[in-house]
């Protein structure tokens, strides 16, 4: 597309711009695959992204300072159509930069603390589970 270079320059600044171009460029790669309607009508689309970007910036820090993500953009594109999950971890290692632009590490996650949603989820002893909020359970 045709923002990636001025995508790759922005991320060098470190500048919320640089974000909101990310995003909107991740978004706009979802919305060049409508295409996909006209060979199979209803295409559903899987898209894997960190919390970070499929939330909705809105209801957080990042929107007040600016920043918009690819889940405020779905949402705000698609509406009911579209529907994001997020993930949790107790503990574990991630791959992450300890600085914008810095060289990959691999890093600890500290546990989570003893009363968040994920210290509960861990002490049910499940190593792995589904939490379907629309089910009345959860």
């Amino acid at each position: 597309m045709r923002n990636a270079e001025e995508y790759y320059q922005q991320m060098y600044r470190a500048e919320v711009s640089s974000w909101n171009l990310r995003d909107r460029h991740m978004a706009g790669t979802l919305d060049a695959l409508e295409h996909l309607d006209r060979q199979v009508p209803r295409a559903k689309i899987v898209v894997w992204e960190h919390n970070s970007h499929v939330g909705d910036a809105r209801a957080t820090e990042m929107g007040a300072r600016g920043e918009l993500n690819v889940g405020q953009l779905a949402r705000q594109r698609y509406g009911r159509e579209c529907v994001l999950v997020g993930f949790t971890t107790f503990d574990g290692t991630v791959t992450a930069a300890t600085d914008w632009g810095g060289s990959a590490e691999r890093k600890r996650v500290r546990p989570a603390r003893a009363n968040s949603h994920e210290a509960l989820l861990h002490g049910c002893g499940v190593s792995r589970f589904w939490l379907d909020p629309s089910s009345g359970l959860a």
